[in-house]
């Protein structure tokens, strides 16, 4: 019986790798040009097929030309794709065939998505918006989904903060359309507004930035541990090994803190130039199938203590596709004065107010701290810690320290830590400092500390749907909108809440029956989230149920195993009473 169950317990694996094996479609990037610069989108065609056949058919038949941004809402989206000037004359975007819904990735700030009339998931057509927040929360929870089908590339959020932030019209009257919000370009405020105020948007799919490529880069020194006063040699070398040549290179490769070219020498490359001050290598064509090489000589500025530097060489940019980006980049350490062991480690932070509709005793609001620390270098960062400090306003916050422990290279280790917000506030503005250190040898370019400030709202911020037309909200939760998981937890953002939205969204929300799981989960959760909040007793029961249920998500294949015994267990004891009987 053990062996029947094994196998087929081997054969459910095997079919899972073979239906979860993903496709490896071709990439297409979009360019969105505006009066206020232009900005890439990667469309995501392995996520959102139909999607993006839909949007792409709008550009092919130049659908999208001279349309522009009719919608800005601030702290929220911006929105296009509904209508275009021609000859002067306001003209709504023809629709095509409203697309399924296909949603699947989460609506946080730099994903782009498609807009729908309210109540009907499988409305969108042209209408589509950037996310300039995490809206998450309520685009992810409300008419099936706002689905995800781009993602804006690089510093392209610069263009559509630059856009967001200008100011916001209301034209309803003069015009005929949803024009409440209308962001303008320098426009006084009365008048007529005129072509040069609004915010067009040309969008194409340019042959060159949809060139496909292969770059690689290795990185290399001749001399590992050398003597203080001696020179070393960084070999830097770029191929492509992609079907179609590479233009418009760039490769950042700075000196680490500490170092520089000896005098008297100079860098030399086979292809393109370097710029010793930015550190940037650019290479105007690099032809299919061949390479390119940098020779930079480096010398310690000054040796007082024993150190070692950490050199990294990345593709910063290029006009192109890259289909294996894990190759992207390459290093190489210099170890002066004995030391034999060497960490890179870099600090991230993310923050975000959690607002609940009403104060409670034991469901505060919260300004959470999202802290993430990298170890980019070649070896393990031993006990490495963080330390929060801070204030609101005026007052003091206590000091929160984090313990991320052993970090391995490569690895990233993630906490969320929170101050708890009075229910009675005013606006306020919080001010933080979080300093990281190891006790191994940290490289001497790596950052290991964020300051940084944020506002603080006396209330939530009143947020509406992006719908075309915009419906009355719909409530997905009772009690401030959480749901079971958060009010056990805490915070949407407690790394386990995450987790479990990740299976919701990656998982459940693709078969007809997890469906229709989330939308009864959606129906009851609520009432039940709001006891639990208010009760510490049930908090704690229901992070103790749903702590299996996490790491079943989280490890599945663990769960697989864990399961096949119990039930081997379980037949294995029904054979035995069995047998015992007779």
């Amino acid at each position: 019986m053990l062996k029947t169950i094994f196998g087929q317990f081997l054969k459910i694996l095997t079919l899972a790798g073979l239906v979860f094996i993903p496709l490896q479609l071709q990439a297409v990037i979009v360019l969105v040009e505006t009066p206020l610069g232009s900005f890439q989108i990667d469309l995501l065609e392995d996520e959102a097929p139909n999607t993006v056949d839909n949007f792409v058919s709008y550009i092919n038949d130049d659908s999208f030309v001279n349309s522009f941004f009719h919608r800005s809402s601030t702290g929220f989206v911006i929105q296009g794709g509904s209508y275009t000037l021609v000859d002067e004359t306001l003209v709504e975007i023809a629709e095509n065939l409203p697309v399924v819904n296909e949603f699947g990735r989460s609506n946080i700030r730099g994903t782009v998505a498609m807009a729908k009339r309210g109540g009907d998931p499988n409305s969108a057509t042209s209408s589509w918006f950037v996310n300039v927040a995490d809206n998450s929360a309520n685009l992810d929870n409300q008419n099936g989904g706002f689905t995800v089908f781009g993602v804006v590339l690089g510093d392209g959020m610069d263009i559509v903060d630059a856009i967001h932030a200008l100011t916001v019209f209301d034209a309803t009257e003069t015009s005929s359309g949803d024009f409440s919000e209308l962001p303008l370009i320098d426009y006084p405020g009365v008048g007529v507004i005129t072509e040069d105020h609004l915010v067009f948007t040309q969008i194409t799919l340019p042959d060159d930035i949809n060139e496909i490529t292969d770059l690689s880069i290795t990185n290399s020194v001749d001399i590992t541990n050398p003597a203080p006063a001696n020179s070393v040699t960084f070999t830097v070398t770029v191929s492509n090994d992609g079907s179609d040549d590479a233009n418009d290179i760039e490769i950042l490769e700075a000196l680490p803190e500490g170092m520089e070219v000896p005098t008297g020498m100079v860098p030399v490359v086979s292809l393109g130039s370097y710029d010793v001050d930015t550190g940037i290598w650019t290479i105007d064509t690099l032809t299919t199938g061949s390479s390119a090489t940098l020779n930079l000589p480096a010398i310690p500025s000054q040796f007082t203590n024993p150190e070692c530097f950490f050199n990294q060489a990345k593709l910063s940019d290029f006009a192109g596709l890259d289909t294996d980006s894990e190759n992207n980049s390459s290093s190489s350490t210099v170890f002066v004065g004995g030391l034999t062991t060497c960490s890179d480690l870099t600090l991230a932070v993310s923050t975000d107010v959690f607002f609940e509709a009403q104060c409670r005793t034991n469901f505060l609001d919260a300004f959470d701290f999202l802290v993430s620390v990298t170890n980019n270098g070649p070896d393990l960062a031993e006990n490495v810690m963080a330390t929060i400090t801070g204030s609101l306003g005026d007052t003091a916050q206590d000091d929160i320290v984090i313990d991320f422990g052993d970090i391995a290279a490569g690895d990233t280790e993630t906490f969320l830590r929170s101050w708890n917000l009075a229910c009675a506030r005013a606006d306020a503005v919080a001010t933080y400092s979080i300093l990281a250190t190891t006790d191994s040898t940290a490289s001497t370019d790596s950052l290991i500390s964020v300051e940084g400030e944020d506002d603080v709202p006396d209330n939530p911020p009143a947020v509406d749907p992006v719908v075309t037309p915009t419906p009355t909200p719909t409530n997905t939760g009772g009690g401030g909108g959480c749901f079971i998981a958060t009010a056990a937890y805490g915070s949407y953002m407690h790394p386990y809440v995450k987790e479990l939205r990740g299976f919701r969204d990656n998982v459940l929300l693709h078969s007809d029956m997890g469906q229709r799981f989330v939308a009864l989960y959606y129906r009851y959760s609520p009432p039940i989230a709001d006891v639990i909040a208010e009760n510490v007793v049930l908090r704690t029961m229901t992070r103790m149920l749903l702590t299996p249920v996490v790491y079943a998500v989280v490890y599945p294949l663990m769960a697989i195993f864990f399961a096949l015994i119990v039930i081997s267990a379980l037949v294995f004891r029904r054979n035995y009473i069995y047998q015992e009987k007779n």
